[in-house]
């Protein structure tokens, strides 16, 4: 190749990384779900008001036939007394989820692969499943179960800025099929699981909030590495 075809092969290039660039910087934002949108008004009203950690569960029969599908959907919602960005740093940290819930035996997370490997359970029935992660901005998390139990349900974790009234937090997911464990399991049981992970969780990150602050570093309500629960 000549030196004149050489430079004509590096400006062509050139000029398509310039373009490639622009396009990817000029690409639509993805809007994140608005949590007041995803649950009832009433719900909402009484995470904002009485600071409840709100949970819910359902299975429900989604067809017919001689093994009808079932659709399953789920969501905890809660409102943490700290910033965005603490919120969400204490939140994503999984392997925390082993030391401060009871009902999480094992949460290891691979940053390379965004795969988290989560096992644990309640009323002798165990989750073991691979979860992986998906940045769609930097309140808005995608996941999606790719291996273990539940293949396939998938969902968001949201968070809103509150201002000085803290940070709003959803968890949700949905899945279809027709190979399910006992409806108590999989409703009261995971809306006791969510509760506590959720009321756990949030009290973990505030109380970290007053450590930081100087105002109660000792506070006896900070979760300590968790008994067993059976």
């Amino acid at each position: 190749m000549t030196r004149v075809g050489y430079s004509l092969v590096l400006l062509l290039f050139a000029h398509v990384i310039s373009e490639t660039y622009a396009a990817e910087k000029n690409a639509p934002q993805l809007t994140a779900p608005k949590i007041a949108e995803l649950i009832k008004s009433s719900v909402y009203k009484k995470m904002m008001e009485d600071r409840e950690v709100m949970v819910h569960a359902r299975l429900e029969q989604a067809g017919t036939g001689k093994e009808p599908a079932k659709s399953y959907a789920f969501y905890t919602a809660m409102v943490v007394r700290a910033d965005v960005e603490q919120v969400r740093r204490i939140l994503t940290d999984y392997p925390l989820y082993a030391k401060v819930v009871p009902y999480v035996d094992r949460a290891d997370y691979s940053p390379s692969t965004r795969i988290l490997r989560l096992n644990g359970g309640i009323w002798k029935f165990r989750l073991d499943s691979q979860l992986r992660f998906e940045e769609r901005g930097n309140r808005w998390l995608r996941y999606e179960i790719v291996g273990g139990h539940l293949i396939g349900l998938s969902g968001d974790i949201l968070f809103e800025s509150l201002g000085e009234k803290g940070t709003a937090v959803y968890f949700g997911g949905s899945l279809a099929g027709t190979d399910w464990p006992p409806t108590l399991v999989m409703e009261r049981g995971a809306e006791i699981v969510f509760g506590l992970t959720g009321n756990r969780m949030r009290s973990y990150i505030e109380a970290q909030k007053r450590a930081v602050k100087g105002d109660g570093a000792h506070d006896s309500k900070i979760p300590q590495p968790r008994s067993r629960l059976e």
